[in-house]
């Protein structure tokens, strides 16, 4: 069970979006929760091998606010890499991350914080104008929203309907550039407002937005991309 984020200071900038009747932002479930902080906080407690993991630098964070501040503004879209031994070893570090992925995914969820994307899908909620819905991609993805006090409360769509479900959506989030929510969308991509989340990774040197296949051929379709917080200040320190 999910609590609020604090209050804090945090900014959105977006470009114009639909203002005529009910707004429909699709939310992935990957941006409400930050199953990079619940990966790490496992390593944490149960993964300490040293010849793998900087074990030093695992045992300075004190609190989820530190490892959220690192991965907040890591420069590598895999979350292990900051935290390896060798940071050069991309390739292990992909393997592993896919087999955290893929069997402890249930433990990483419980070590998991929310972002403040969640705290918005809230206040959506609470609006008569604004008719927000959750995309998800397993079943344990599923059965936490069902769980979640807040979550619950919005429609869900499984990530290989939303070609078939979402076409009438307004605004759509996404985490990465590179992200499968995003390549699940394209198909209904068309002059959409494309909102992503500001880790480090999805800007280049010059602090422009990077660019991947997927969203060039958003782009192409005539959809406007935006920037917004993915935590507030106070949240990432």
């Amino acid at each position: 069970m999910t609590t609020i984020p604090k209050e804090g200071k945090w900014t959105v900038r977006m470009g114009e979006g639909n203002t005529i009747g009910i707004f429909k932002p699709l939310v992935p479930f990957n941006c409400l929760i930050d199953t990079d902080v619940g990966l790490i906080e496992l390593i944490k407690d149960d993964y300490r091998s040293p010849d793998i993991f900087d074990i030093g630098l695992l045992d300075s964070f004190h609190s989820d606010k530190d490892i959220i501040n690192t991965l907040y503004h890591r420069t590598t879209r895999n979350p292990l890499i900051p935290f390896m031994v060798n940071k050069e070893d991309v390739e292990t570090a992909n393997d592993l991350y896919v087999q955290f992925i893929t069997k402890e995914y249930k433990s990483i969820l419980e070590r998991s914080v929310v972002t403040g994307l969640y705290r918005l899908l809230h206040y959506f909620t609470l609006s008569e104008e604004i008719a927000p819905m959750i995309s998800y991609s397993n079943d344990i993805e599923l059965e936490y929203i069902h769980n979640d006090i807040i979550l619950k409360k919005v429609k869900e769509v499984d990530i290989e309907d939303i070609t078939t479900v979402c076409n009438n959506m307004d605004m759509f989030f996404f985490k990465d550039l590179w992200d499968l929510y995003l390549q699940k969308s394209i198909p209904v991509l068309q002059s959409k407002n494309i909102i992503i989340l500001d880790y480090g990774y999805n800007f280049n040197s010059n602090k422009e937005l990077e660019v991947s296949d997927d969203s060039t051929l958003a782009e192409m379709n005539r959809c406007r991309f935006s920037i917004i917080n993915a935590y507030n200040a106070k949240e990432i320190g």
